[in-house]
């Protein structure tokens, strides 16, 4: 043991070497470091140094994809995944098998990506089957694009086996619905009974009754389900779960059919409960009807009939809309006159300036009639050139609005 650890510190130092530059090599030797590195991991595993053996797997890893070596850059991290599972290491494992799957991709080998990755899948199926059904349904993914509809249904059904033994609904129905339409494109009426089966129980799952109904009516289209033992069966369950009979439902979903399915679907099916919301079928649709008053409203009674005459109609109209009950009634209403503005005195002369001479500016004077002691009269000014006769003098003022002179 001891002659093989030595030995392997010495491949692995020798592939550091490898990885070095200086000013007589620029660049690492990748090649010599995959090979170094990859005898220093199968030395420290027979000398049962796991820890090293598994780092030694990852660095010929890392050094073979440098090298544009992708296939073989996998195979390293598949043994460096086999290493982890001997350390118990199972979450690391499942990770560098999905990094071997990414490089067989890579390198073109699908069908290889998709076996590492159920391989992945199957290491998690018990501390995990959440990641593992996901693993699972990449692994579909993969063989679908080659056209392999058998592997793809089996990592399906696997997938549906994982999200029920994670109790995840949704993933677990979405998943069924993909399964179902591959096997109707396959023809296999055995298959898409048990599918049927399954739909029903998820739908109830999710308190989803009226679709469990859908699917059950929608499933008397497959060949032998009308006479199959699971009709009957999923009648009573669906119709205990909507009516909350839990003692019918616990025997029904006990019966012996579901014990020739998948065991998870079994467990699915003995651990239906009721939800919450009770049944979720809608009612039957009524005619429309006018909305209901709230209790304790008080209902009025229907207005009484009112007998008029012809004038008491009149009347009220002309009350309401202000139209006059006859033609005597019209009267003309007498017109509204505004006042005139107030005049404002004249700021400059009306009168053009002559040539030569400056502008000079007028300013309106009152015009004094009837004596000295009388009160000063302001004139409104005139159109035009206004001239206001009065008291011995005269105003020139503005343009007046009325067209006329005031004296």
């Amino acid at each position: 043991m001891a002659s093989k650890i030595q030995e392997a510190d010495k491949a692995f130092a020798e592939g550091q070497k490898c990885l070095k530059t200086g000013v007589l090599k620029w660049n690492p030797d990748f090649l010599g470091a995959v090979s170094a590195f990859e005898n220093a991991a199968l030395a420290y595993r027979t000398g049962k140094a796991l820890d090293k053996a598994k780092e030694a797997f990852k660095l010929a890893a890392d050094c073979s994809y440098k090298s544009h070596e992708s296939y073989h850059a996998a195979k390293l991290l598949e043994q460096a995944s086999g290493v982890c599972k001997d350390l118990n290491a199972i979450e690391e494992a499942s990770n560098l098998l999905e990094d071997a799957s990414t490089y067989y991709q890579e390198s073109g080998h699908a069908d290889t990506a998709a076996q590492m990755l159920c391989k992945a899948a199957k290491l998690l199926d018990t501390t995990n089957p959440g990641q593992s059904a996901l693993y699972y349904l990449a692994a579909a993914d993969l063989q679908e694009g080659e056209d392999r509809k058998p592997d793809v249904a089996a990592a399906f059904r696997n997938a549906v086996s994982m999200f029920s033994r994670a109790r995840d609904i949704d993933g677990l129905y979405r998943v069924l619905i993909r399964l179902k339409q591959l096997e109707q494109t396959l023809q296999r009426p055995g298959k898409l009974l048990e599918i049927a089966a399954m739909e029903v129980l998820t739908l109830l799952h999710k308190d989803d009754s009226f679709g469990a109904r859908e699917t059950y009516n929608a499933a008397f289209s497959i060949h032998g389900f009308e006479g199959s033992d699971q009709a009957p069966v999923l009648e009573k369950i669906i119709d205990a779960y909507s009516e909350g009979d839990t003692e019918a439902l616990k025997k029904c979903c006990g019966d012996a059919v579901f014990r020739t399915m998948d065991n998870e679907i079994a467990k699915l099916a003995r651990d239906l409960a009721m939800g919450n919301k009770g049944p979720s079928i809608p009612p039957p649709r009524a005619a429309a009807v006018a909305p209901s008053k709230p209790a304790g409203a008080q209902t009025s009674a229907p207005p009484k009939s009112i007998k008029m005459t012809g004038k008491e109609v009149a009347g009220m109209r002309a009350e309401l809309f202000g139209e006059p009950t006859s033609k005597k009634a019209t009267s003309k209403q007498p017109e509204v006159t505004r006042p005139p503005p107030p005049s404002q005195p004249s700021s400059h002369s009306a009168a053009q300036p002559h040539d030569g001479e400056e502008e000079e500016e007028v300013k309106s004077k009152p015009i004094i009639t009837g004596g000295e002691s009388s009160t000063p009269e302001v004139e409104v000014p005139v159109e035009g050139r206004a001239v206001m006769e009065g008291g011995g003098g005269t105003v020139e003022g503005e343009d007046n609005k009325f067209g006329g002179m005031l004296t």
